[in-house]
Formats: C-alpha cells, structure tokens, sequence
C-alpha cells in the first residue's frame, strides 16, 4: 500500500456568501443560482468526498459560461463528464436539513478574513499569486515528502 499523500486539497464553495443561523438562510454575492450551485459543489464533496472523484465536476462547473442561464443542463453535463451519478448528489441537494447542514459547515470553513474569491491558501498560508500557481503547490508538496515527476519538473 502507498504511504498517505502529503496534500489535502479542501475546496469550499461558499464564497462570499452571508449566514444567517436565526432564520436558515444563506445570501450569496450574486444571488440564488449562485447558492443553489454551491450547495450542489457541497454535496458532490459529501456524497464523493475523494477529491479525485468530484473536482472534475466542480472543474467543469466552474468552466461552464452557461451556467448562470442553464444550470441545469450544466449540472447533467457535468456530472456525465466526471463520470459521476448525479442522483445521490441531486437527493442531497433537494433534502433542507442536509443542505442547510452543509452550508453551515461551509460557513465554518471559510476564514472570516477573507477578502475575494477563490481564496487560496498553501500550508494555511494565503497563497501569493506572483509565484506560478504549481510551482507553490509543487513546493509545498515536496517540503511534504511527496513526490511527483510534474513537481520535479516545474521546481527545477
């Protein structure tokens, strides 16, 4: 059995949206597709928590331009691209109290400090965009112990 990878990658989508606890209810930065699609991002995590399995969903996702017109349509190709079934994440969605769950704990996860989207942080460091995104990464990685021939050849 290979020894445990060095990097844990916590996506959360979340943004900069607003809770509030009293009254159940999550505000996003632009508007209610936008919630919507979050806690659909939430569940594909909860329901395939290996991040292998559901961030070439949310990859493509995020790549959508049609998103915010056919979310839908954007929801059903993306789950067939990533090779996902989109019933159990479609079942989580549609249950309130699992989805209420998982934007309170998406809440809790995002530093109250953050100022813009995506934050990024390395190490729980925020991440410094004028180094190369995978030069960052692929440091961090190997101060680790991980070990990759793409780290090797971007580091060099």
């Amino acid at each position: 059995m290979p020894p445990p990878s060095p990097l844990n990658i916590v996506y959360v989508p979340y943004g900069n949206a607003q809770i509030d606890m009293d009254n159940k209810v999550v505000t996003c930065q632009h508007g209610d597709t936008e919630c919507d699609l979050n806690t659909y991002e939430q569940c594909a995590i909860d329901v395939y928590p290996a991040a292998a399995d559901y961030l070439p969903f949310i990859a493509c996702l995020e790549g959508k331009r049609s998103l915010s017109r056919q979310p839908a349509q954007a929801l059903a190709d993306c789950s067939a691209e990533a090779g996902l079934d989109f019933a159990p994440v479609q079942e989580c969605h549609d249950d309130e109290d699992r989805a209420w769950d998982l934007n309170v704990k998406n809440a809790g996860l995002t530093p109250a400090d953050h100022q813009y989207t995506p934050w990024v942080e390395l190490d729980g460091e925020l991440y410094d965009d004028s180094v190369d995104f995978q030069t960052a990464l692929c440091t961090a990685y190997t101060a680790k112990g991980g070990s990759s021939d793409a780290c090797k050849a971007a580091i060099m």
